[in-house]
């Protein structure tokens, strides 16, 4: 007949209070030191985010001009911290397409801009053409810490360089 082993009977020392603390106090400082950054990534608001956002948009323009064969422009508005695409309706006017504007998160602003290495102080206007060009512009943008990208157009092939500390 089969028998099961007899087992042993042990105690499970229970953590104390001193080891709890101990947890919660590594896990509130590593949460301390991390959760800005989650935080910050998470909402999309950080300058890098802001960077790849304006990157991106500069991208599709290009994109939307040398597929519908149409000029396109990226606007950015410094004071007010807003860009969009503008593309050509049927009409012939340009309006933001698909009604998409972006507007820089509190704390992030444009800092300079050129276009065509002249500064631009209140509206720039990067166009891009079917053929694939692009006006030569340069986008600074700064946040709170002081840290400083560059977003750059260049007229070749419509190139976007990104320049930072």
């Amino acid at each position: 007949m089969f028998r099961y082993p007899i087992e042993e009977h042990r105690t499970i020392r229970p953590f104390t209070l001193i080891e709890l603390a101990i947890v919660i106090a590594i896990i509130a400082i590593a949460t301390t030191l991390a959760g800005p950054r989650i935080l910050e990534g998470m909402t999309g608001g950080g300058i890098d985010s802001q960077v790849n956002k304006l990157s991106a948009l500069g991208m599709h323009a290009q994109n939307l001009a040398v597929t519908t064969g149409h000029l396109h422009a990226l606007k950015i508005d410094l004071q007010e911290g807003e860009f969009y695409i503008k593309s050509p309706t049927s009409e012939g006017e340009q309006k933001p397409h698909h009604g998409n504007i972006h507007r820089l998160p509190e704390g992030i602003r444009f800092d300079k801009a050129q276009l065509e290495n002249k500064t631009v102080d209140s509206v720039l206007e990067i166009r891009f053409a079917p053929d694939g060009w692009a006006d030569n512009a340069l986008i600074g943008i700064t946040d709170e810490k002081h840290q400083r990208r560059d977003v750059e157009f260049t007229r070749s092939m419509g190139r976007i360089v990104v320049n930072g500390e």
